[in-house]
């Protein structure tokens, strides 16, 4: 669907003149932008929904029916906060098209966490764990907005006007900082240490991806490093991972990167074939001896300092993903 398409299908609901086929295009364009997200999430969030029979198509379904629901008088109340939100009247369609993107995401964010907590008992213990000690926080607030619960500094203004913090920074910098020894207020002090002390990102963090993060704290101890475990594959295995570990992180470099304009379409084809060559090199066995830096830095003809303001977080962050899927893949195989 072209901006241009989907600003006069928003106009029609924003008007309340909107078609039965007007409807319809909308909801099947719902359905592919929070597929496509889905399809990029953790891997732990997707074994979790696979183990338990729950398909990206439902889920996806599941994201459609949230946002089209209507209250008592037939209103599309997830719309109206969408036009509010947005100031939809003096938008251009660009920005609307992109606008609308995040929201469908957001959403789906949302009915994941909704799910994985229905199926996973210690990511819902994280959550309701994270939920009480914030409201009772010294230095944290919990807030709601439109992308749902967000964690916010007391003492400091939320800068919700600048792009969002990327989870995968945030990850790295506070999961270099805390411990498994920590508890959850502890976390929450370096938590808002890193928010507070920053002026390029807001200050204000979705709940649902904190979770994440605490999570792969308790579950993934930093220290221990994993255990050495040596399997042969066939060289149409290794094909067949590659592939779809590929195909998953490309679509999370469009969803992540390119969707929320952090990335040109070329930048993003060389970050694509930047974690390709990172890998295939760890596939060959030259694990050790790779440098992210220095392939990353050649690739995009850039500075070491730019390297690290830009780029370091999201090719270590896509190369870590990458790695936890082909552990998910040969854990399967033992």
């Amino acid at each position: 669907m072209t901006p241009h398409q989907l600003a006069l299908i928003l106009s029609s609901l924003y008007c309340k003149t909107v078609t039965h086929e007007e409807l319809t295009s909308l909801v099947n364009y719902c359905r592919q932008i929070s597929k496509s997200y889905l399809v990029s999430f953790r891997t732990s969030a997707l074994q979790l929904l696979e183990f338990h029979g729950i398909s990206l198509d439902d889920l996806a379904l599941d994201v459609v029916a949230d946002i089209f629901e209507r209250n008592k008088e037939g209103k599309f109340t997830r719309f109206d906060k969408f036009f509010q939100h947005i100031q939809y009247s003096f938008e251009s369609e660009e920005h609307v098209f992109v606008a609308f993107k995040r929201f469908v995401i957001l959403v789906a964010r949302t009915q994941l966490s909704k799910t994985i907590s229905q199926a996973d008992s210690t990511w819902a213990k994280i959550f309701r764990n994270l939920k009480l000690q914030i409201t009772k926080h010294r230095d944290l607030s919990l807030e709601e907005d439109f992308r749902g619960f967000v964690v916010v500094p007391r003492q400091m203004p939320a800068n919700n006007e600048l792009q969002e913090f990327p989870i995968e920074e945030l990850e790295q910098k506070l999961l270099s900082q805390v411990r498994t020894s920590h508890d959850i207020p502890e976390i929450l002090y370096v938590l808002n240490d890193i928010l507070c002390h920053q002026e390029t990102y807001r200050r204000s963090f979705p709940l649902i991806d904190l979770v994440e993060i605490v999570r792969k704290l308790y579950m993934l101890p930093l220290n221990e490093p994993p255990e050495q475990i040596e399997i042969e594959l066939s060289p149409e295995e290794i094909e067949r991972i590659q592939h779809s570990i590929f195909s998953e992180l490309d679509a999370k470099i469009f969803s992540d990167y390119m969707l929320k304009g952090k990335l040109n379409s070329e930048q993003a084809t060389i970050l694509s074939n930047t974690l390709r060559e990172i890998m295939a090199e760890w596939w060959s066995g030259n694990g050790n001896n790779i440098s992210i830096a220095n392939i990353t830095i050649r690739n995009f003809g850039i500075s070491q300092d730019e390297y690290k303001n830009r780029y370091q977080n999201k090719i270590e962050y896509l190369v870590r993903l990458a790695k936890e899927r082909v552990a998910h893949y040969l854990e399967k195989k033992i």
